[in-house]
């Protein structure tokens, strides 16, 4: 579980919120770079854009609980982070349960 301040997360059309501080993400779970078995197909695109080392982007995603219009909303988000020094890049809901 890790807490996150001043994130902002894309909803499905388009739309950036900010997430409130102190929301908590669960079910974290690496699925794509550096100790699995798939590569991040964009790892060189976001090397080029935000200055990261290529080999340390990993694919995260994890659930957590969002305001969307008013309800609070059970979601599943994916985003980018890279290791050592955690800092997220493009975070996005995929799934809403």
């Amino acid at each position: 579980m890790r807490t996150y301040k001043n994130l902002k997360i894309r909803l499905e059309d388009g739309i950036r919120i900010t997430v409130p501080a102190g929301t908590e993400i669960t079910k974290i779970r690496v699925f794509a770079g550096p100790g699995t078995n798939r590569e991040v197909k964009d790892r060189f695109l976001l090397q080029r854009e935000f200055g990261l080392s290529a080999d340390r982007i990993m694919k995260v995603r994890g659930e957590l609980t969002i305001p969307i219009k008013g309800v609070l909303t059970r979601v599943e988000a994916h985003w980018y982070e890279t290791g050592g020094h955690v800092r997220l890049i493009d975070m996005k809901v995929k799934t809403r349960f």
